[in-house]
């Protein structure tokens, strides 16, 4: 009977979270097998390297960035960085997942005092005035429940820049991502994310999860404009 029940409660588990998150979208992209076993292990090393952001960071114009944010709940300091990362994340390593050679592009802009906060990122290819192109969320304990809402894999995550002038340190821990590779060997996709640039949740269609990132545009301007 304990066996039963543990079955039916795995059973219903997976079911809740094939609704919560969707499934991969391999079986609609692959033309063969052989392409499906490259793809799906594609889409594992992309999941891989978005967990963690670690490198350096170089920009042409001078920036600044004294940030961190623990589990999205806690935005202290702010920073604008717009140049090149060197190390892993966003999706590739060194540049290998985006087509570049040891670096890709990266963008962050945000800001917090504790209980509320902004963060915006864009990774490889992005128009940082073209909200569907990057990641966008609040942060802070009452911005986490309260519109809008981001994109999955944004939070909850543990960030923190550091730059001066034209160069600069990331370290982050992208929690959900996480746990999107992990159940992506079985078949998940937590992030909505396997094979496109940007994620959506399963209840979205990907236009509405462009349509949606423009409810945080009053955010953008107010941040650029510092």
């Amino acid at each position: 009977m304990v066996n039963r029940g543990v079955r039916l409660g795995g059973a219903l588990l997976a079911t809740l979270a094939m609704g919560l998150t969707g499934c991969t979208s391999l079986g609609k992209r692959a033309k063969g097998p052989f392409h499906f076993a490259g793809l799906y292990l594609q889409d594992r090393y992309e999941d891989l390297t978005e967990v963690v952001d670690l490198g350096l960071m170089i920009t042409l114009k001078s920036g600044f960035a004294l940030y961190t944010s623990v589990g999205s709940f806690t935005p202290v300091g702010g920073g604008y960085v717009d140049g090149y990362f060197f190390g892993i994340g966003g999706g590739q390593f060194l540049g290998i997942g985006h087509a570049r050679f040891l670096h890709t592009r990266h963008y962050f802009i945000g800001g917090g005092l504790m209980l509320w906060g902004y963060e915006e990122y864009g990774w490889d290819v992005f128009d940082t005035e073209d909200m569907s192109t990057l990641r966008c969320l609040d942060t802070g304990a009452a911005a986490l429940v309260l519109p809008p809402h981001p994109r999955p894999g944004t939070c909850p995550s543990w960030r923190n820049y550091v730059h001066a002038g034209n160069i600069g340190f990331i370290a982050n821990a992208n929690l959900f991502e996480a746990l999107d590779f992990l159940f992506g060997w079985f078949g998940f996709d937590f992030c909505g994310d396997d094979g496109v640039p940007l994620g959506k949740w399963a209840w979205q269609t990907y236009d509405e999860a462009d349509v949606n990132s423009f409810e945080f545009y009053e955010y953008h301007r107010g941040f650029e404009s510092y």
